[in-house]
């Protein structure tokens, strides 16, 4: 074995080693793009991974506003017409 066709088959590994990292590094870009599309975040519980779509998370639920009361005294802020 030479040693030209040695270093021909590194160089032919090398650059087969960085295309396919390449490729790999785009491959985990979209995946991560696509499950950030439809994934809010995610928590572990009970050694399970439990993901959550992009909704408000339970403790940011909040309670719809209470209806305004005519006879309340307006603020200070209110202009009374």
């Amino acid at each position: 074995m030479s040693v030209d066709s040695f270093l021909g088959g590194a160089a032919v590994t090398l650059i087969a080693c960085v295309v396919g990292h390449l490729m790999w590094a785009d491959v985990c870009r979209l995946w991560v793009r696509v499950h950030s599309a439809w994934v809010q975040y995610w928590e572990v519980e009970d050694d399970t991974v439990v993901f959550y779509p992009k909704t408000p998370r339970p403790q940011e639920v909040q309670d719809p506003p209470e209806e305004a009361d005519d006879d309340a005294v307006p603020s200070a802020n209110e202009h009374v017409l």
